[in-house]
């Protein structure tokens, strides 16, 4: 898939783009991943890229974008997809300033409770 901000980009970059609240968007006809500007929408997009996550890789690493960056680059299989390209860079510098949101902690923690099954 290309996209505007990050070029050609992966299905993990994807994936990863979106549990760190990146949605896909369709604006005046070019496809284009931006942060989401709301916590209702970065929320979707946190269960959306890790339910991909899991589905790619047969892993769950809950909403942790540090545990899930770590896995990705250090799994064989997984590795060479994620570091692809000239969009990988981008990707990276994106994830790692999510990672390093000093808001990132309260978001994992609401997504963990969105996706607890109701009682």
């Amino acid at each position: 898939m290309t996209t505007q901000s990050f070029g050609r980009i992966m299905p993990t970059q994807l994936s990863m783009l979106m549990l760190a609240g990146y949605n896909l968007t369709r604006a005046g006809g070019a496809q284009d991943i931006v942060r989401a500007e709301d916590d209702k929408t970065y929320l979707e997009n946190m269960l959306s890229g890790q339910s991909l996550l899991i589905k790619c890789t047969q892993n769950d690493c809950g909403y942790s974008l540090k545990c899930w960056r770590e896995y990705l680059k250090n799994h064989n299989e997984f590795s060479k997809d994620y570091t692809y390209g000239n969009a990988a860079p981008r990707v990276e510098k994106a994830i790692l300033a999510e990672i390093a949101n000093p808001d990132r902690e309260r978001l994992e923690a609401l997504a963990e409770e969105m996706a607890k099954p109701e009682s």
